[in-house]
């Protein structure tokens, strides 16, 4: 009997991290007036995560209280309204105790913080408002001055007695609706890698999600998640996504930035259905990349745009990739007869010529990649700040932002008449480790709090 009653109880931890919003009581008829008194925390941890490492407090804004919102909900069957009240002004602050007026009776209980009004008003009239996509707007998630949207950690619920009642209240933990990320160098990176150097390093984000939870996730679904039913063994998966943000590239900090000091993003949550490359959230390096040699007698342009040609001669699989300043250079390299085979009885060149404009050059970091922040792999889960350290540049990126490594037309699979050396298919699952990628790092992930990891890229 004992047995059973300790595989019960691990059962209940665990819904309460990765569950729906627990279950809904029978109901039971509200009685007489009452008041609740809340206390509101700022949560370092998440439940839903597992280990991490080191430990962040966040900028003075990361911290700022604005306005804060209560919500009470009868947990009767009904989930209806219960009680509301926002705070503002001198009254939000953490540091006093919120008294509420609600009805006796089983309440689900919510904190907000620095929620749009717009925002609130939906979830005063309605619980599933917590549930439902939010579209993502960055300037409400993350103002300049005036503090970021927090909300709930978990599911809050408490059985309400009559009167100011010393049983009526309850300690709200509260996360940041938003993760940040930051990328600097790590001690031992050198910028020469295979076939030339790169500088001038930038990052930003790629696959940001447009679409929001309010509610902490339950099964790790996010908002692309558009059909939750917990009654249900399936969801349907609806992902939408802002592409690489192009203007606002950030420098990749120095070796020796602190974490105080780096250059950081925020991103929304983001799991997706199958990790696929298609559906996460990533970063994207840009770097200048500098051939080492280029045809004789030739310098690159002012503006730094070089050509490879990737070539296999005969059956070896061996590809030689050599760079070049000018395009005719390049198309005389790729028609050598040297490279020429005959397949199918008819004459097919084992070449293929990639452009890098300007000289720039592109890298992915997945972030998660071992699922330390949460058990979706490259997940990325709201309060959760990760600190990637670019440890290696295993070689040249790809030629155009926003593409997959392995992808068509990058040095892993440049196309033409050449056997693909390390294909990736950009609807499949992301590969962990970056084992098959051309950058190298470490990432430490904490909930705002800090997760460091190292990448070769």
């Amino acid at each position: 009997m004992k047995k059973y009653t300790i595989i019960a109880l691990a059962g209940l931890t665990l819904a309460s991290c990765k569950k729906q919003e627990g279950s809904i009581n029978p109901v039971t008829p509200e009685g007489k007036d009452a008041t609740i008194t809340l206390s509101i925390t700022s949560a370092a941890n998440i439940g839903t995560y597992a280990s991490t490492s080191g430990s962040h407090d966040g900028t003075a804004n990361e911290k700022v209280v604005k306005t804060i919102d209560v919500f009470l909900y009868n947990e009767d069957g009904t989930l209806s309204p219960a009680g509301y009240k926002r705070f503002s002004e001198g009254e939000a602050d953490l540091t006093t105790p919120k008294t509420i007026a609600t009805k006796t009776g089983p309440k689900r209980i919510y904190v907000g913080i620095n929620l749009p009004l717009s925002l609130a008003n939906l979830l005063k009239d309605n619980y599933q408002a917590m549930q439902t996509p939010y579209a993502v707007n960055m300037n409400e998630l993350a103002t300049a001055t005036n503090g970021l949207m927090m909300f709930n950690q978990g599911l809050a619920s408490l059985e309400i007695k009559e009167g100011n009642h010393a049983d009526n209240k309850i300690t709200i933990p509260v996360t940041r609706l938003l993760a940040k990320a930051g990328v600097m160098q790590h001690e031992n990176l050198s910028l020469n890698t295979q076939g030339g150097s790169v500088s001038n390093l930038q990052y930003t984000i790629g696959q940001r999600n447009k679409n929001i939870f309010v509610g902490h996730l339950y099964d790790f679904k996010d908002a692309n998640w558009t059909y939750i039913d917990p009654k249900l063994a399936a969801a349907e998966y609806n992902a939408a996504f802002t592409g690489v943000l192009s203007t606002d590239y950030k420098p990749v900090d120095a070796k020796t930035a602190t974490t105080e000091t780096l250059n950081t993003v925020y991103i929304p949550e983001n799991t997706s259905e199958k990790s696929e490359h298609s559906q996460v959230t990533y970063i994207q390096v840009k770097t200048k990349f500098t051939p080492a040699k280029i045809e004789a007698g030739a310098t690159l342009p002012a503006d730094g745009t070089f050509y490879v040609v990737f070539g296999q001669i005969g059956t070896d699989p061996y590809i030689h990739q050599l760079y070049f300043a000018s395009k005719d250079a390049a198309d005389t390299e790729a028609a050598k007869d040297k490279y020429k085979v005959i397949k199918n009885g008819e004459p097919v060149f084992q070449t293929a010529i990639l452009t890098y404009n300007q000289g720039l050059c592109y890298y992915r970091l997945y972030l998660n990649e071992d699922q330390a922040a949460g058990a979706n792999k490259v997940g990325i889960f709201r309060n959760t700040f990760f600190k990637a350290q670019i440890s290696k540049f295993n070689g040249l990126g790809t030629p155009l932002e926003g593409q997959v490594p392995g992808g068509s037309g990058t040095p892993g699979n440049p196309g033409g008449g050449v056997t693909p050396p390390r294909p990736v298919d950009p609807e499949g699952p992301v590969n962990p480790g970056n084992l098959d990628a051309s950058i190298e790092a470490t990432i430490t992930i904490t909930p705002w709090t800090l997760i460091t990891s190292e990448h070769e890229i």
